[in-house]
């Protein structure tokens, strides 16, 4: 259930990066500036004073009634009441040591690196923050090669948190304004979470000579990604009508959002599966392209906007961890009902019944056992031994039943043999053992089954 909550929690992120870049801000810009630098390339961060964990979890709410059953929505809702809980107590925690902000920066020297610059009170020792990142440097990032958090700096009235040689760069950086990142921050003035990106020059050039995404005929460059976009301010507004806004400062406001319609476009209709989740995705990005103002593309968009635009994410999220439950469901049908005809071999002198609603009777099968839930994305259950005689050589590894079915375009089956075991199989491990039982069968003189 836990991974239900993360999935939820990351369509909301997808969906607050893919569309480009939302009104957020650092009011304690002044006193993290000084870490910051010409190869700055973007800032994540969290207001602490803003913040309100109950405003977002009545939001998950939401999405959780609206597309979880009740049996779900009732273990997800103990999970994230859980989850509030000991963030809550973080916060209250960081916020009594005085802790004003949390800021997670990236920098083009440091790739693929990270480090957190923590604005607070001045005289603040910041021990539960302290006591925390020491926490996690021993379980959760101990192993991690891209997160390393292992030196704490004091520096004035921030704390500087990162690999070693990372926060010596930093203090030993000259400082050099940027007026991008400052219009960024102030654009994003009063957000509680916070996005900014600044590409420096150096990341514009490795990303205009660096082609991605090769898809067929078309080929998206890194400059489409960077192209007329000088900064970008994304963040959001935590209240009773809780809002996404981003600012876009380019060279050219008509081109950039040609660029970002085109773009989109392109690449939601050359993807088929991201089709079935937006299957007008003209429609809704119609409602998040900026209006054009000068040089800057200025959008606000509410809670009820949010919410249809999570919608799709949000039930497609829901309905994969259905999927991957009924698997787990429908692995257990299969290996009762090989075993079910395996007793009714040992009554039957060997010989198995014609159809599977014969063990029903005879070996206490209930008949829902016989109904796949994977059903609606496929073939349910399909016997293929009704001609077998276990006392046949190589009996154990022929195939007793299947099923097919397929899920954001991949095909997937649960084979069940007559050895007693039932096994998940992509597409080419069906087709292997297919081939090897339709040997095994011409060996015995029965006729051989193609897949149905």
């Amino acid at each position: 259930m836990f991974n239900n909550i993360n999935k939820i929690s990351a369509a909301i992120l997808i969906v607050i990066f893919s569309v480009t870049c939302i009104q957020a801000a650092v009011s304690d810009y002044d006193q993290i500036k000084p870490w910051l630098n010409d190869e700055t390339i973007a800032v994540l961060s969290i207001d602490l004073e803003r913040i309100d964990t109950q405003i977002i979890c009545n939001e998950l709410k939401y999405y959780i009634a609206q597309y979880a059953s009740q049996d779900e929505s009732n273990q997800i809702l103990k999970t994230l009441s859980s989850v509030k809980c000991l963030v809550d107590g973080h916060l209250e925690q960081f916020r009594n040591d005085g802790m004003k902000s949390v800021s997670l920066a990236i920098d083009m020297n440091d790739l693929p690196l990270f480090y957190l610059v923590v604005a607070h009170k001045p005289g603040s020792e910041c021990n539960a923050f302290r006591g925390l990142i020491q926490t996690w440097n021993l379980t959760g990032f101990k192993n991690n090669p891209f997160v390393n958090l292992d030196s704490m700096v004091d520096a004035g009235d921030v704390l500087l948190v990162g690999k070693s040689d990372i926060l010596t760069r930093l203090q030993n950086d000259t400082l050099s304004d940027r007026a991008d990142v400052r219009d960024a921050f102030k654009a994003a003035d009063g957000a509680a979470v916070k996005f900014v990106i600044t590409p420096p020059d150096s990341l514009r050039r490795v990303l205009c000579e660096t082609f991605i995404v090769p898809n067929g005929d078309l080929t998206i460059t890194g400059s489409n990604l960077v192209s007329y976009i000088r900064w970008g301010a994304v963040g959001l507004k935590l209240s009773d009508k809780i809002q996404l806004s981003y600012t876009v400062q380019s060279e050219n406001s008509n081109k950039a959002a040609a660029a970002l319609k085109d773009n989109l476009n392109s690449y939601i209709s050359d993807h088929a599966e991201l089709g079935k989740i937006f299957p007008e995705p003209l429609d809704d990005l119609k409602g998040l392209l900026p209006q054009v103002s000068g040089n800057k593309l200025a959008k606000s968009i509410d809670k009820i906007q949010i919410r249809a635009l999570l919608a799709p994410l949000f039930s497609e999220c829901v309905s994969e961890a259905a999927v991957k439950a009924n698997t787990t469901i429908s692995l257990q049908n299969i290996k009762a009902i090989v075993t079910g005809l395996i007793i009714y071999a040992n009554d039957h002198s060997d010989t198995l019944p014609q159809k599977l609603e014969e063990l029903i009777a005879t070996v206490d099968m209930p008949a829902k056992g016989l109904v796949s839930p994977l059903q609606e994305y496929g073939t349910g259950y399909i016997y293929r031994g009704s001609d077998l005689n276990c006392s046949m050589k190589d009996c154990g590894k022929l195939i007793a039943l299947y099923e097919r079915w397929e899920f954001h375009g991949t095909t997937k089956y649960i084979a069940g043999f007559m050895d007693g075991h039932c096994e998940l199989m992509t597409n080419e491990a069906f087709q292997r053992a297919l081939t090897e039982d339709n040997g095994l069968r011409k060996i015995a003189n029965l006729v051989e089954k193609p897949e149905l």
